[in-house]
């Protein structure tokens, strides 16, 4: 905190619908560690299955069910969000403390995203709208096989124009953006934050005088 700044909201997430997304990939490990239980029983339409395979089939259906929601856990306790009146805080991250800073001058709008969860427990995710994350979190585009390189052309909504991403930083600048993720009243945190950025504005001075 900067010594001449006033916190206008300070919040944590709504600890259950931070960490049951998690658990979204409970269905695919347990289809996995299926096909291993039967080559390991020795069903006979799985003799031909390499061991390779099998074992890692086993390894990616334990991962999914065990390694989200273990670093969900982690991650909850050092997870805080703050609004000042000169830039939104996001403190977050599972074996060390990350901090993502954004000032006002930077953030182009806010927006509210609502996933299933948040649905049935009355939460939701508000993200700020960035020259360096300019997608909603989470936002599904196609991908071509084996080409993470490749370019498409895509709708900026911090620039306002249509600007070249490979698929890789699409894939980055949606899945690893910086959120208030889980929040109880969403539309009302995006209502003081977007009022927070308007102020700022106002007040910066005219570069004509």
């Amino acid at each position: 905190m900067k010594a001449n700044e006033k916190v206008l909201w300070s919040g944590k997430p709504v600890k259950k619908a931070y960490i049951l997304p998690a658990l979204g990939g409970i269905p695919f490990g347990l289809f996995f560690l299926t096909i291993f239980f039967m080559w390991f029983v020795g069903m006979p339409f799985m003799f031909g299955l390499p061991i390779e395979l099998a074992l890692m089939l086993a390894g990616w259906g334990f991962g999914v069910i065990v390694v989200p929601p273990i670093w969900q856990f982690k991650k909850y306790p050092n997870t805080e969000y703050m609004i000042t009146d000169q830039r939104l805080i996001i403190q977050t991250w599972a074996i060390r403390l990350k901090t993502w800073f954004a000032n006002f001058g930077e953030i182009k709008e806010v927006g509210v995203k609502i996933g299933l969860v948040d649905k049935l427990l009355g939460t939701g995710t508000v993200y700020p709208v960035t020259s360096s994350y300019p997608f909603p979190p989470g936002k599904k585009f196609w991908y071509t096989d084996g080409s993470p390189g490749r370019v498409h052309k895509l709708y900026n909504p911090a620039t306002g124009n249509f600007e070249e991403f490979s698929e890789m930083q699409i894939w980055h600048k949606t899945s690893f953006r910086p959120c208030l993720h889980a929040l109880k009243e969403p539309y009302e945190v995006q209502k003081l934050l977007q009022k927070a950025v308007e102020n700022a504005q106002q007040l910066k001075p005219d570069k004509r005088d």
